[in-house]
């Protein structure tokens, strides 16, 4: 089986940009067997090279759309790129990464390296203000998503245990 990764995109000093890592800090301390947890900081392009290889890659990051801070996007890519290019995960919008994660999705996928089950999970931001804590929406969202992911994983890993 090839790798399942799960990568939190952030900033660990930016307010709730810091959610995608604190994620992943998270999930490691309760870790699944056969997930690489990766913090990937602002990353941009460089998510192209993590991915690399992955047969399931979850990526978790900040979004901003005008939603109540703490809201979760579950987003299937291919599937859903059009949304996912519509909120601020462009770097047209707020993106603290330089070439958004839509794009780069968009990117891998025009490139033919986007792995074939590809998840992205959003939590809408309160704020980034440097040097400041996560806001307990937030913080509230992410152990919903760590807990989702985690059935995520398992529904992969038993739809594939007999290949």
């Amino acid at each position: 089986m090839k790798p399942i990764r799960v990568i939190g995109i952030g900033n660990n000093m930016a307010g709730d940009d810091a959610l995608g890592p604190l994620t992943i800090q998270a999930m490691k301390a309760k870790p699944l067997d056969d997930v690489e947890l990766i913090e990937a900081g602002m990353s941009g392009l460089r998510i192209l090279d993590v991915m690399k290889g992955a047969d399931v890659v979850i990526l978790i990051d900040a979004v901003r759309s005008g939603r109540i801070p703490g809201t979760i996007h579950r987003l299937v890519i291919p599937d859903d790129l059009g949304l996912l290019k519509q909120s601020a995960w462009n770097s047209g919008a707020t993106s603290t990464h330089g070439f958004g994660l839509g794009e780069t999705l968009t990117l891998s996928h025009t490139l033919g390296t986007l792995p074939p089950n590809t998840l992205v999970y959003g939590i809408e931001l309160s704020h980034t203000n440097i040097g400041t804590d996560v806001s307990s929406s937030v913080k509230k969202a992410i152990q919903s998503v760590v807990s989702t992911i985690k059935k995520d994983v398992e529904a992969y890993l038993c739809m594939n245990s007999n290949s």
